[in-house]
């Protein structure tokens, strides 16, 4: 029968009669010097393949899985992370030292282990499936002239303490986060200096002698600490306090109640309240920003005197009610405006009188070299006229589209001979057809002193008339006792027209 060997260490079991003449180097090659390899061997690992390393494993000859110790180094193959060392399932302790940069962890194929930090070295064992540290437990540990370095946390359970006893100048950190627990009841530092400390509840007592920068003073009230920081009873008291960062008020109120608060280097800003009135006082430019909309109201919120709109009007109120608002072409003023002072050096007060002139005249503004005049004898203007008609009534034309009247039609002033030049168009509504006129006016009328308006002479000529509709006439009846010259136009039943006129008027006035 052939040589058998041990399923653990691998060591030669020869059978009787085997070997003859060949017992002493089996026993010497497969047997002792396993067993010395197994009990003081060493093998250095240094080959690695992708930070992996298997420990090898062979029956009766040198094995790395046999070795009591284990080198690690990446002297022949470099580390580029954390390796694993992969050792036999089978029972068997190891010695390892890590002497690589990278932690180390020694397993089975299928199995956990043990991480074995850099520079490191651990006592190990297999149980035949997985690595674990072989000491867990120390009852009695001594380290002399060495330091003891904790990669974890320190626990001591039981009655038994925890005495560090040094000599020496000695420091003991803590960790800088989470908490220091200590033993139930009081505990006492004596002859210790806490640097960046926090108190929390608690009180501080039994101190004759304090020196704090800041932070507070063991004292239960406000007069009380003042006192102890320095002999102030009150806040009042000190007439210059100081901050040293934001003022909190604690969701209460900053009250003022008849003094001032003051801004800027040498108070530039200054706001101010009395019993009677209420002030805001700067040096230079004073500016209100805001991303919406702002307003000056009564105390009450109801009455709005001044309103800002973003991107919008500003108005001006009286009483509620606007009388001034900004629009994107200039601004409008609602009811009578009052002037006075100049224009272009101009009096406003002399040449725009207080009533709006004689019937007839018009306000003419830098005409020559008079501002704001009113003018009688060559007057000059634009009167635009419309109407809508759907039937083949006789209809006015008007300024505003409304009822004929002394202040929507063509007003010649009295003793005055006026010229009517212009043009007359219609257009079809689109979703009746596509009909269109025009047509020129030409027109002489006077008006004497009666007040009826007489038509002196009168042309109009069609540009285009495709649809054969009524001519537009000037008419001097019905509102003509007033001075007021029609212009009329006659439509289509069943069609829906659009009627402007555009005429320049030309007047002389004697009288």
């Amino acid at each position: 029968m052939a040589t058998q060997f041990t399923p653990i260490l691998k060591l030669a079991l020869p059978v009787q009669g085997e070997l003859t003449g060949n017992w002493g180097d089996a026993v010497n090659d497969n047997i002792t010097s396993m067993v010395e390899e197994a009990v003081a061997g060493r093998s250095v690992i240094n080959v690695w393949s992708t930070n992996s390393a298997t420990l090898s494993v062979a029956d009766g000859t040198s094995a790395s899985s046999r070795s009591a110790m284990l080198t690690l180094t990446d002297t022949n193959t470099s580390l580029s992370g954390a390796g694993t060392v992969i050792c036999p399932a089978a029972s068997k302790m190891y010695i390892m030292q890590n002497l690589t940069a990278q932690t180390i962890t020694l397993k089975t194929a299928s199995g956990t282990g043990v991480a074995i930090p850099a520079t490191k070295s651990s006592l190990l064992f297999c149980d035949g499936t997985n690595v674990v540290e072989a000491v867990t437990n120390v009852t009695s540990l001594s380290i002399g002239g060495s330091t003891l370095t904790l990669a974890g946390n320190l626990t001591t359970s039981g009655a038994n303490a925890l005495t560090l006893t040094t000599t020496g100048t000695t420091n003991v950190t803590f960790p800088t986060t989470g908490t220091l627990t200590t033993l139930a009841g009081t505990e006492t530092l004596t002859n210790k200096t806490l640097t960046g400390a926090t108190i929390s509840g608690g009180t501080v007592s039994g101190i004759t002698d304090l020196a704090i920068a800041d932070g507070g003073t063991g004292a239960s009230s406000a007069s009380a600490a003042l006192t102890a920081l320095g002999g102030i009873g009150s806040v009042l008291a000190d007439t210059s306090p100081q901050l040293g960062g934001t003022l909190d008020c604690n969701g209460n109120n900053v009250e003022f109640t008849s003094q001032e608060a003051r801004f800027g280097q040498g108070n530039t800003f200054v706001v101010s309240h009395t019993g009677a009135a209420s002030m805001v006082n700067g040096t230079g430019n004073f500016t209100i920003q805001t991303n919406n909309d702002f307003a000056v109201k009564s105390a009450d919120g109801v009455e709005t005197m001044l309103s800002a709109t973003k991107d919008g009007s500003v108005v001006l109120n009286h009483d509620n009610s606007t009388k001034i608002s900004t629009t994107a072409g200039g601004a409008t003023i609602e009811g009578n405006l009052g002037v006075s002072g100049t224009v272009d050096g101009v009096d406003i007060g002399v040449n725009i009188p207080a009533t709006l002139g004689s019937a007839g005249q018009v306000l003419t503004v830098n005409a020559g070299a008079t501002a704001g005049a009113w003018a009688d004898a060559t007057y000059k203007g634009l009167v635009k006229l419309g109407i809508s008609t759907s039937s083949n009534s006789l209809t006015n034309l008007t300024t505003d589209g409304s009822t004929p009247s002394t202040a929507n039609q063509i007003l010649v002033p009295v003793n005055a001979s006026m010229v009517i030049t212009g043009t007359v168009v219609m257009r079809q509504q689109v979703g009746g057809g596509t009909n269109t006129a025009a047509w020129e006016v030409k027109s002489l009328v006077r008006r004497e002193a009666s007040g009826v308006c007489v038509i002196v002479y009168q042309t109009i000529t069609a540009l285009s008339n495709a649809g054969s509709y009524t001519n537009p006439v000037l008419l001097a009846a019905g509102l003509s006792a007033a001075g007021v010259l029609q212009v009329q136009v006659t439509g289509k039943t069943g069609e829906n027209l659009q009627w402007n006129a555009d005429l320049t008027t030309n007047n002389a006035v004697y009288a």
